[in-house]
């Protein structure tokens, strides 16, 4: 930071510049590299896919065409007749044929009796070589080329073991379409694969075994690109034992069944999986890999045991030698942009500093008090010109507010004067209107403590007539409770005096019906004195009857004597009946003049609950307007404080003022002496 506070205006607008343009160019050329580098790859990846894909068609297209071949071939006339040939053959050799002689004439024209039409049809299509091969004895009985395999038989010898023994087995065994992987083929010299189709009589018996020979350089004309933009991309076969099964673009001899990969990608593949790695091929070269696998033991039309596998790379340094290009322009692009950015910046940064300094010159001076310098206006059409207008506006401003400044001062410094002197007149006035205030507001504060006695007396006053007013209130709702209670004694003594009334003429009945009852018992005992005569007249048949007679002169004797028990304890009951009812009307006109006094009390109480009802208002109206006088007092206090503490703050405003006018006539004083600092002409 010490270093850049010693540069130059110019100096820092020019890095500034170059920064601003450097920053971004650098991100862009970063962002635009690892983009471009990041696209150039994915480019490559995704083109190597493509290819794959498109040469795993292409050979699994070729694999099927082949096959439907030898089914087209198979399905011909002259196939069905070269099968009666090969019946006939064996009937004519009793179907024991352990050996076949090649110079046999039987089997010379066997084997010349479709020869032309076999020999036509492989060598129009463009194929190696094809076998038919014996079902019942493995006898290779016709080949195109007419090698050293035909005669022999397929099990044993130098053909056993071969591709071409197990696609015949193969065949034979499931009678299906069957493709037998590459393998080291003695008779051709260098590694085949077989292609074989079953050839059936009209029974649709196996009759023998078609088989088509494929070289690999069939293979590897499918798979090897014919044009490439690039000299290291290649795109070959490998089997599941990791050799591979076509040709090596950089190796002048064949790398069938030679070369092997061992890498992560054939791992990867040999697990079903597609995709793309990085890592060194079967030449020890770092290279760009893309695989996909070949899956013939998943085919539908042809039994295989094996899958092949299908790969397309490229050197990773050719990619990276283009990216390093890419890197080299971009580099060189931006590296000139950022030299055309500092000229620019050198002469911008010129233009703008030149009357930059010029001002700071002219503020130098006015620092040092000279406001003599002219500055010229400029005709700039940007903010360095509004800048210098501005900058000169502002010295002429200056100029004349400091003019208007030195006579505003001389007047500063005489007004201040005067001020003062005012100020002091005042603050002497504002002295005695704080003692003036101090004693009215002592007097108004006993005023108001006389106010509180009064309130408070008014209040005590106002809270016993309140509990007057309640205990008249209460003593009437007495009264009149007492007198109701009365009247229902009344009502209840009427009540019993009733009850008693009808009590008394119930005995009476009572009394009647007791004398009926005497009347019957004495009847009954007439009775019995008669039934005991009669009794007695009957001599002894009458006996039992003179015993109830006797039970009923006796029961009518008992019945006597509890009614007369009867009658006697009805006496008694009337006898207190009558004690009863004169006691009860004695009651009620006791109760009737208790009724009546109540009355009396209750007008009384009334009268007397009225008047301390309008004593307790007068007592509110009195503790009301003692409160108003008491509030009315409160405030005229403390407007007279307010006024008190008023009139300090005016006299505490008034010496401050007094300071300020003070330091006011200092100010203008030292203001002068500030202005006269300045020259303005």
């Amino acid at each position: 930071m010490e270093f850049l506070s010693r540069l130059s205006l110019k100096a820092k607008l020019i890095g500034a510049f170059v920064l601003v343009a450097v920053i971004p160019v650098v991100i862009v050329t970063y962002v635009g590299v690892t983009n471009d580098s990041n696209t150039i790859m994915n480019d490559k990846i995704s083109s190597l896919n493509e290819i794959v894909h498109i040469k795993k068609m292409q050979l699994e297209e070729r694999i099927q065409e082949q096959f439907e071949d030898l089914e087209l071939i198979s399905d011909s006339k002259n196939a069905k007749d070269f099968i009666q040939a090969i019946d006939q053959y064996h009937v004519k050799k009793n179907n024991d044929i352990n050996e076949i002689n090649r110079n046999d004439p039987d089997f010379q024209k066997m084997v010349a009796s479709e020869d032309e039409f076999f020999s036509n049809t492989v060598s129009t299509w463009g194929y190696h070589d094809m076998f038919i091969i014996c079902a019942m004895h493995g006898h290779v009985i016709y080949s195109v080329s007419k090698g050293e395999e035909l005669g022999m038989i397929a099990t044993k010898g130098n053909l056993a073991k071969t591709g071409l023994e197990k696609v015949w087995n193969k065949v034979v065994a499931s009678g299906r379409n069957t493709f037998v992987d590459f393998s080291y083929y003695e008779f051709s010299g260098e590694a085949a694969a077989f292609l074989g189709v079953p050839l059936r009589d009209k029974q649709n018996k196996i009759i023998a075994v078609m088989a088509l020979q494929i070289e690999h350089e069939e293979v590897t004309n499918i798979v090897q690109l014919k044009e490439t933009d690039f000299a290291t991309q290649e795109v070959f076969v490998v089997g599941e034992d990791k050799l591979m099964r076509s040709d090596s673009k950089f190796s002048t001899e064949s790398t069938v069944m030679v070369k092997k990969l061992d890498n992560k990608a054939i791992e990867n593949v040999m697990k079903g999986e597609e995709g793309n790695v990085i890592d060194f091929d079967y030449r020890g070269m770092e290279v760009i890999s893309v695989y996909e696998p070949v899956k013939f033991k998943d085919s539908q039309t042809f039994d295989a045991d094996f899958n092949w596998f299908m790969f397309a790379e490229i050197d990773k340094q050719e990619v990276t030698d283009e990216i390093d290009s890419l890197i080299y322009t971009i580099t060189l692009i931006s590296f000139i942009v950022i030299f055309l950015v500092s000229i620019g910046a050198y002469f911008l940064a010129g233009n703008i500093s030149r009357p930059i300094v010029r001002l700071s010159k002219v503020a130098e001076k006015i620092g040092r008090g000279d406001l003599t310098e002219k500055i010229e206006r400029s005709n700039r059409q940007d903010e360095v010109s509004i800048l210098i207008n501005s900058f000169a506006e502002m010295i002429e401003k200056l100029k004349s507010q400091i003019s208007k400044l030195i006579d505003g001062t001389n007047v500063l410094v005489s007004s201040s004067s005067q001020i003062s002197s005012t100020i002091s007149e005042l603050t002497a006035s504002s002295n005695q209107t704080v003692s003036a205030v101090n004693e009215t507001s002592t007097t108004v504060d006993e005023v108001k403590q006389t106010a509180q006695v009064a309130k408070d007396r008014a209040n005590e006053v106002t809270k016993s007539s309140e509990q007057a007013m309640n205990d008249s209130v209460d003593g009437e709702s007495a009264v009149n409770e007492m007198s109701n209670k009365i009247i229902n004694i009344k009502n209840q003594m009427g009540v019993i005096s009733e009850s008693i009334t009808e009590l008394s003429e119930q005995g009476s009945s009572i009394g009647e019906i007791m004398n009926s009852i005497n009347d019957l018992a004495e009847q009954s005992n007439l009775l019995a004195v008669n039934a005991a005569i009669e009794a007695a007249k009957a001599g002894e048949k009458g006996k039992g009857f003179a015993v109830v007679a006797n039970e009923v002169r006796s029961l009518a004797e008992q019945s006597k004597r509890a009614t007369q028990q009867v009658r006697t304890i009805l006496n008694d009951i009337q006898k207190a009946a009558s004690k009863s009812v004169m006691a009860t009307e004695e009651g009620g006109k006791a109760v009737e003049q208790g009724v009546a006094q109540v009355g009396i009390a209750l007008e009384k109480i009334q009268v007397l609950a009225k008047t301390i009802e309008d004593s307790s208002q007068s007592a509110l109206q009195i503790a009301a307007s003692s409160q108003q006088q008491f509030a009315g007092i409160d405030q005229i206090n403390t407007a007279v404080k307010s006024i008190n503490e008023a009139s300090g703050q005016n006299l505490n405003s008034a010496q401050q003022l007094n300071i300020a006018a003070q330091n006011l006539k200092k100010l203008g004083e030292d203001l002068k002496l500030v202005i006269d600092f300045y020259k303005i002409g």
